[in-house]
């Protein structure tokens, strides 16, 4: 009943609802940036192992690890 109330323009919609586009907005901006900041650490931490392992002299014995 108060669905019908809203869409006739009778009284308004409630604060949840019109607040949830901005806190789904909100939490897929987080998501995004969250996992673009994992990904980089995964990213970078892989560069540096392929860079302390092609440093070593290739008759290390850590050199095939």
């Amino acid at each position: 009943m108060s669905a019908l109330s809203v869409a006739l323009g009778l009284s308004s919609a409630p604060l949840i609802v019109t607040a949830a586009p901005i806190v789904g907005a909100a939490a897929a901006v987080t998501g995004a940036l969250s996992g673009g900041a994992y990904f980089y650490s995964k990213w970078k931490a892989s560069k540096e192992r392929r860079a302390v392992r092609d440093s070593l002299p290739p008759d290390s014995p850590d050199a095939e690890q």
